[in-house]
């Protein structure tokens, strides 16, 4: 017997059903924890304040006019970008302090989670200001902290853990009680950061020093360079060979942090941060390593916490009935 062929309404079901189980797919993979928005936010406000600390050491070398960039040679390399900077109207040193200080009280803000969309807001444009001001002292972990930042404009950081949320009227915020939420910016901060590692993973597979096994030990020879365990490791050469081949491995794999869910995808965040946090009792890189391991905690999924992952769906209690 011939089999008849589907009807279009049921073509139809078919492929309603196979774009929803995309769509979930996708969602899985892109939404973040609202409890690991929170966390990132803590990060990155500690981070704003401990990295103000560090600039007051040389504040007045680095952005005032008695220092190596007064404005007049900032204005005459930089021109393009000066417009953009509150630091620039003034050259002396009260000026920048009372800036450092706003900064350093928005960031605050941003930490416990008060007014948390301005705060997080203003704090963007006081760093890229910041940032304008001097930019031949700036690396990779300031772009980095100044997108990440960027992007947390479009997050609901106070959504836990914060004043707002305690504050908040719960009638007026229902559309908050999913644990996870999968936005436009959601993804975008998630790409931020793996968008980091694949241009890591470009260059370096392109350098024969790092296929070669040969660029960690390199870079751990430059005394100038290490601390702290970074002033032994250089005697052993074959472990840092297979860090370097651990490290190439793991960039070239990043674009598994998308792809991958719940406890795999857990497990390769937690190497990719244990790594960054080797580099930083290792080599002076400044506050970078711990800047990408606040972009990484975005990628932790949801049910790794204790009650789901341990006691599944909670179900509902049975009561005996009342006796007369």
């Amino acid at each position: 017997m011939s089999q008849e062929p589907s009807s279009p309404s049921t073509m139809r079901k078919r492929l309603g059903g196979s774009t929803d189980r995309f769509g979930r797919a996708i969602r899985r993979r892109v939404a973040i924890d609202r409890r690991a928005l929170a966390a990132f936010r803590i990060s990155i406000a500690a981070l704003l304040i401990a990295d103000l600390v560090g600039r007051t050491r040389l504040l007045g070398m680095f952005y005032t006019d008695a220092g190596v960039l007064p404005r007049e040679a900032l204005f005459s390399d930089y021109s393009s970008l000066t417009a953009y900077s509150l630091h620039t109207l003034s050259g002396a040193a009260w000026a920048q302090w009372l800036l450092f200080l706003v900064a350093g009280l928005v960031a605050l803000a941003l930490l416990v989670g008060y007014r948390t969309r301005i705060a997080t807001i203003v704090s963007w444009l006081l760093l890229v200001s910041l940032h304008v001001r001097n930019p031949m002292v700036l690396n990779a972990g300031d772009v980095l902290l100044r997108m990440l930042l960027f992007w947390s404009i479009f997050l609901p950081l106070g959504s836990r853990w914060s004043i707002d949320a305690r504050r908040r009227n719960p009638a007026q915020s229902s559309g908050d009680a999913a644990p996870t939420i999968a936005t436009i910016g959601t993804i975008a901060v998630l790409l931020q950061v793996l968008l980091m590692y694949l241009t890591n993973a470009v260059h370096k597979t392109r350098s024969d020093m790092w296929m070669s096994g040969e660029a960690v030990v390199h870079i751990f020879q430059a005394d100038h360079l290490t601390v702290l365990l970074g002033n032994v490791l250089p005697e052993y050469t074959a472990l840092l060979e297979v860090f370097t081949y651990a490290w190439m491995v793991l960039i070239v794999l990043s674009p598994l942090l998308l792809l991958l869910t719940g406890v795999p995808r857990a497990l390769l965040v937690t190497g990719f941060a244990g790594m960054h946090l080797g580099v930083l009792v290792t080599l002076r890189i400044g506050l970078f390593p711990l800047i990408v391991v606040a972009g990484l905690l975005l990628f932790y999924p949801r049910r790794l916490g204790h009650r789901e992952f341990t006691r599944g769906p909670r179900r509902p209690r049975r009561t005996a009935p009342a006796h007369a």
